[in-house]
């Protein structure tokens, strides 16, 4: 069966939770290592000139996904972002989850962050305010995440997806679209765009990590111009100003029936396999 490009063949366990397997993918930048951990296989690690550099992977191959749980919240005792920010061995934050798209929420996307948000959401373009899931008063992240990439120097990534079930992107356009709105939400602040701005203008995330945990209902092509159109603000003079990230988290199993179509068609930075 042919691997799918990019995705480590996790299904393959190592012998030991010390044992590693290495697999270079041909014509492809980046090299792909596999390893155990208690909560299961990471990769990682760019290696050619063309990939970008987060942090010192190789050494260090364990983002830490902060506010994680989309099933059932992340509980009063989480503590605040700032607080893994300070910590010298993390270099990757992921932000979990924007775990609803505009489909199911009343045209913007639905966030999940937790104790670090307030009850109060943004109204959306639609006309069923009772789906309004985008959460407006998160003070805390509106302070810290600017001050955790420049004063600790931390990457920031949005994840996209999760475990629970709400979720779903049909087609190109709707993709296209979702991309756009996620730059003008939470990449560089844009004075021409009337989205509301979760994390404040101060804030402008360094990437973002496709989470798909359930099959798509297009064969794909969604998640595709999601990926590509998130590429091409990259690309753009604001987008440029600094390093950006698309990231996946894959399943272990190859193919992964979620996610297979887009690592295929789109580059990624990196693969954080569960």
């Amino acid at each position: 069966m042919e691997m799918p490009q990019h995705l480590c063949p996790c299904h393959l366990k190592p012998r030991s939770s010390n044992d590693s397997r290495e697999l270079r993918v041909e014509n492809e930048c980046c090299r792909v290592l596999c390893k155990t951990n208690t909560q299961g296989f990471v990769l990682v690690s760019p290696e050619k000139t063309g990939c970008h550099q987060i942090g010192d992977l190789a050494n260090r191959p364990y983002p830490l996904s902060w506010a994680g749980n989309s099933r059932q919240g992340q509980g009063p005792n989480q503590k605040d972002l700032l607080h893994y920010c300070k910590e010298p061995s993390i270099d990757v934050i992921v932000l979990s989850f924007i775990h609803l798209f505009p489909a199911q929420a009343n045209g913007l996307p639905g966030s999940n962050f937790g104790n670090q948000c307030r009850g109060a959401v943004y109204q959306g373009p639609g006309r069923d305010r009772s789906r309004d899931a985008l959460q407006a008063d998160c003070p805390r992240l509106r302070s810290q995440v600017a001050a955790c990439q420049r004063r600790h120097g931390k990457k920031l990534l949005l994840s996209l997806g999760g475990g629970t079930s709400g979720y779903q992107l049909t087609g190109a356009a709707a993709g296209r679209a979702f991309a756009d709105q996620l730059w003008a939400l939470f990449g560089p602040p844009d004075r021409a765009s009337r989205l509301p701005r979760p994390f404040g203008d101060a804030a402008d995330l360094d990437g973002f990590d496709l989470d798909i945990e359930h099959p798509p209902t297009d064969g794909g092509a969604g998640y595709r111009a999601l990926a590509a159109g998130l590429r091409a603000h990259f690309a753009s003079p604001a987008g440029r100003r600094k390093p950006r990230y698309l990231t996946a988290s894959p399943q272990c199993v190859v193919p992964d029936s979620n996610l297979s179509a887009v690592v295929r068609a789109v580059r990624f930075d990196a693969l954080f396999i569960r």
